[in-house]
């Protein structure tokens, strides 16, 4: 399940972020702080082909529209996204969102982000690697939770 934490000692995990979408959906600022794991695009191409997803139309830079798709009506507690890396423009990374936290909490990777680190793993991915950032690439731009987008 993704998981939205608030600044109380315990931290909190909202059932449903389909609220927390509608409000940045809506334009509210919510500064959000992301955790997940990112690879190369050619790693993240062996899992779509594993997933059965068709990824062939797509540029590297452009994969998170066939991974949210895929991942809207089979996995809805990961969002996907890509991003080009600005120094170096060629190099493109594919991520998989798995914790998302108030600006003030920093995600730390647990059992939960390990068991979808795993289940990439298991479906072919090779250089997959935690990252902890603050979402200022508009990642979660829709919402915190994938949508079907037109291919």
């Amino acid at each position: 399940m993704s998981r939205i934490f608030h600044s109380s000692a315990a931290q909190k995990r909202i059932p449903d972020t389909q609220d927390v979408s509608r409000l940045i959906r809506w334009g509210d600022v919510i500064h959000i702080n992301l955790g997940g794991y990112h690879m190369s695009p050619s790693s993240a191409r062996t899992v779509n082909k594993t997933l059965g997803i068709n990824d062939t139309q797509f540029k590297d830079g452009q994969l998170k529209i066939p991974i949210n798709n895929w991942l809207a009506d089979n996995k809805p507690d990961v969002l996907s996204g890509c991003l080009t890396w600005q120094f170096d423009p060629l190099s493109s990374r594919v991520f998989f969102f798995t914790h998302f936290c108030d600006d003030w909490v920093w995600p730390e990777e647990d059992e939960e982000d390990l068991r979808v680190k795993n289940w990439l793993k298991e479906n072919g991915a090779t250089d997959t690697e935690w990252i902890a950032l603050y979402d200022e690439y508009g990642f979660t731009h829709f919402g915190l939770k994938p949508l079907a987008m037109a291919e």
